[in-house]
């Protein structure tokens, strides 16, 4: 028999220690009858037949089922009575159907030692899931679970592409679709990188977990680039749509993502994926290599995957024509990534697991300063190399008691190098290296387990504590005239202890159910941070999980979060750039303007309050809605003051980021600030006399900020025949948000405006699947903006696109021919273009890059094999 993954059931399940996931289908309701035929035989085996017949998701750990037998079921009977029958005796007991739509299979007391410890793996409650330190139980947070096998069922082929279809996501900041070299989005994409940015709160809001643990930062954005991790090394992604402070600690304002790596793999996987748009350039190459094996007590798994694609150049598309054929829209880029995976059960309680992970990526961008020449003639050219890697060694033992515990350690870096030549003229003038050192090393020890028993089950405790140092170095060295000038040499480091508590309190259960209260359980955690040379925190979460009735349940959230400043928020360099005033609008065209970005030292940590409200009701079979409000307020977040640079006369909340008619002392202090003295923009010499107006636009903290929405979900899914079902996912989100620069300055929105989140994102569409044969379509959505850069302000119209997706795996049980599958996309089918916008400086993209895409219409074809 062979798992849904292609993997048989017993290569599934052989982890020892892992947590493993047999996932046939989306979950339809227990009480639906099915017809069974499932032997009595070894668990490892029976439990994967049943999860099929019963079309129903179960997650299983290799050592909690290994040596057992599960039951025969034969004959009609609702799910949830079947899978009584199967587990009956055996040590082994199943959860009730989880709000994600997953039953978690256990141990329980037949499978403990003689001393009362359990083996690795086989404790009561096994089963973690990201949102709780607690195992077993439902965190009372939002989620997002999303398999492997979904992602690729949506001919989505990178974690990147998968981020930017989330609708709780926004595309803008540290994205390879961001165009405009930080004009639009705040950030700049230079690295090519992509991090999850939920609400739009920046990719450092969003922790993002690597089977747990933190990885080391990008080198430019301080988020993580979730792009280095190729969709076939993973399990699944579990995203915490709320904030996870008091669980996670700094960057878990906005939430949490846990990229979950596949444990287990047998034998050798190989694919091969070209994809191109049909409008020109962005011509892609995918080559992924699996390999992997297991024994009685352990396993390993490797991963390789390169990746090249070309780059989309203003040449590439009617709707930039007006800018030079060389400029770059959307950057080339070539990468490896190799991701490593173990374990290993060292004793009857004892489990060494080890994950390992390198990135290697190279990107070149071309920015010219004018529309009539390349960026060769007078513009810059910046060339980056990326190179990152993190291993983190975990060893995982029984207590006592039916406690488990843990000590893990991490080590991790992510070093860009940017060699940028400026040329004038045709000539190279300057050449410029920025190099961005960021480093990680943790510790960290974690203990759960159960303190009590209440009627309804175990109260549960989960402690633990550790130490982090996080580091940022940054050399910058400028070559001109043949002499070579160090401007920026430093190193910095943050050193941080933590520790915190978790309790869950379930006071209504199976056992002691009560009319219109089938389920009701409580949650607390309490987490302290101390950030040497910034200050030390206590943050709290509460949370609830409150079951009506089985097929409707209830959460809520509410915590305090705190996240210090970052260290590339305070030391990334400073730049100063003497452009023209027609670049401004509002601004006189025959003057000039010294613009200055960057960092501040004097920045203060982030603060906020946040809670959530969410409701699930799976009203008929196979159906299931959700709906989850969010709010966020903010206190001192750290902002870049103008949404667009170019922007920043046409808005009165900008008037603090405003010197005009500077003195000569001011525009000299500016200048000093500036890390490589003054980059030139415009046609004429700088001089100090020459500066009409100084704009500020540096990092600093907002007075306060606030976020608020509401998202909503639905999947149906249906059995057509025998093996024949259509399932049908729908999500939207719904935002607002707005900011006040200081108590003195006037409230003003952010979402809705260009260059920020729209209100709205939605996508829906079905996957259908017939024996061998799956054909998925998709309905995207990003809502329209409104252009204030401009008085009145003008629409952004809204975008949306069409992908259709079709998979066709062979049906050979021998040959060359076993094993093989072939995947065709279209993505934006329609070939839909960006709204087009107008701006002041005529060499910025005429349109919106953070929210659509220049990509257009774009045809892939996948091979692989299982061998």
């Amino acid at each position: 028999m062979r798992g849904q993954f292609g993997l048989s059931v017993q290569q599934q399940l052989m982890a020892s220690g892992a947590a493993l996931v047999i996932m046939v289908s989306a979950s339809p309701a227990m009480a639906q009858t099915r017809t069974f035929d499932v032997p009595a035989q070894p668990a490892l085996r029976g439990i994967p037949t049943f999860a099929k017949q019963a079309g129903i998701q179960i997650v299983a750990s290799g050592s909690a089922v290994r040596g057992k037998r599960t039951n025969a079921v034969r004959g009609s009977y609702s799910v949830e009575e079947a899978l009584r029958r199967l587990l009956e005796g055996t040590g082994l007991k199943a959860s009730p159907l989880g709000t994600n739509g997953i039953i978690t299979i256990q141990g329980t007391g037949p499978g403990e030692a003689e001393d009362g410890s359990a083996p690795a793996g086989n404790e009561s409650a096994d089963i973690l899931v990201t949102g709780t330190r607690i195992r077993g139980v439902q965190s009372p947070s939002p989620m997002v679970v999303t398999t492997r096998e979904r992602i690729q069922d949506q001919g989505i082929d990178d974690l990147g592409s998968f981020a930017r279809n989330l609708t709780q996501n926004y595309n803008g900041g540290q994205n390879p679709t961001v165009a405009g070299g930080g004009n639009q989005g705040r950030q700049n994409n230079l690295t090519s990188s992509s991090s999850l940015n939920l609400r739009g709160l920046g990719a450092d809001a969003t922790l993002t977990l690597i089977n747990g643990h933190r990885t080391s930062y990008d080198g430019i954005g301080q988020g993580v680039d979730i792009s280095a991790i190729p969709v076939v090394a993973i399990e699944r992604v579990e995203i915490v749509t709320d904030g996870a402070s008091a669980l996670y600690g700094s960057d878990a304002v906005a939430g949490v993502a846990n990229v979950i790596l596949r444990r287990d793999f047998t034998g050798l996987y190989t694919s091969a994926r070209i994809a191109g748009s049909t409008d020109g350039g962005n011509f892609q190459q995918q080559y992924d290599l699996v390999g992997g094996t297991h024994w009685g007590s352990g396993g390993f798994m490797g991963v390789l995957d390169y990746s090249d694609i070309t780059a989309i150049n203003a040449r590439d598309r009617d709707y930039t024509r007006n800018l030079d054929d060389s400029q770059t829209l959307v950057p080339a880029r070539e990468q490896v990534s190799v991701i490593l995976a173990g374990h290993q059960q060292l004793s009857n309680g004892a489990t060494l697991e080890l994950d390992g992970q390198f990135a290697d990526r190279s990107a070149e961008t071309r920015f010219p300063y004018t529309t009539t020449s390349s960026a060769f003639t007078l513009g810059n050219v910046p060339h980056v190399d990326t190179t990152s890697y993190t291993i983190t060694p975990t060893l995982r033992f029984a207590l006592p008691g039916r406690w488990q515990a843990s000590l893990s350690g991490t080590h991790g870096r992510s070093n860009v190098d940017i060699d940028t030549r400026a040329f004038s003229a045709g000539v190279l003038t300057t050449r410029t290296g920025l190099a961005y050192d960021n480093s990680i090393d943790a510790l960290e020890a974690t203990g759960e387990g159960p303190l009590f028993n209440l009627p309804a089950s175990d109260v549960r405790l989960a402690v633990g504590g550790g130490y982090r140092r996080v580091g940022l170095d940054v050399l910058i060295q400028q070559t001109s005239g043949g002499t070579t000038t160090t401007t920026s040499d430093t190193s910095n480091s943050r050193q941080i202890y933590f520790g915190y508590g978790e309790l869950s309190v379930p006071l209504v259960g199976q056992a002691n159910r009560l009319p219109l209260v089938e389920s009701l359980d409580l949650s607390g955690a309490l987490r302290y941070e101390n950030y040497r040379g910034v200050g030390d925190v206590l943050v709290p979460k509460l949370g609830i999980v409150y079951r009506p009735v089985r097929d409707i349940t209830l959460r809520g959230t509410w915590g305090r979060s705190f996240k210090a400043q970052t260290l590339f928020q305070e030391f990334q360099a400073t730049e100063a750039i003497f452009a023209p005033g027609y670049y401004f609008p509002n601004f006189p065209a025959d003057q000039y303007v010294l613009l200055l970005s960057g960092g501040n030292a004097g920045l203060r940590p982030e603060r906020a309050t946040n809670w959530t409200a969410s409701i699930e009701v799976r009203p008929v079979n196979g159906l299931t809605l959700q709906a989850s409000y969010f709010n966020i307020q903010f206190k001192d977040r750290v902002v870049t003051p103008a949404t667009s640079s170019t922007s920043a006369f046409s808005n009165p909340a900008n008037a603090d980021l405003l010197t005009y008619n500077p003195t000569l002392a001011q525009i000299a202090a500016a200048v000093a600030a500036a890390t490589n003295g003054v980059t030139n923009l415009s046609s004429v010499a700088y001089s100090p006399s020459l500066v009409a107006a100084i704009v500020d636009n540096r990092l600093r903290n907002a007075a306060r900020q606030a976020i608020q929405g509401v998202d909503l979900s639905a999947d149906y899914r249906m059995d057509i025949g025998p093996s024949e079902t259509l399932q049908l996912i729908a999500s939207a989100s719904y935002l607002e948000s707005d900011q006040q620069l200081t108590p003195l300055n006037p409230v003003v929105d952010l979402a809705g405006t260009i260059f920020n989140s729209p209100h709205w994102r939605a996508r829906g569409g079905g996957i259908y699947r017939r024996d061998n044969v799956t054909v998925s379509a998709f309905v995207n959505h990003v809502g329209g903006t409104s252009d204030t850069r401009y008085t009145p302000a003008e629409p952004v119209r809204s975008f949306t696109t069409v992908d259709l997706v079709a998979r066709l795996r062979s049906t050979e049980s021998a040959g060359l021919a076993q094993g093989i599958e072939a995947t065709v996309a279209v993505s934006n089918l329609f070939n839909q273009a960006p709204s087009p916008i107008r701006n002041s400086s005529l060499i910025d993209p005429p349109y919106d890059s953070t929210n659509q895409s220049a990509a257009g219409r774009v045809i892939s074809l996948t091979i692989a094999k299982k061998w």
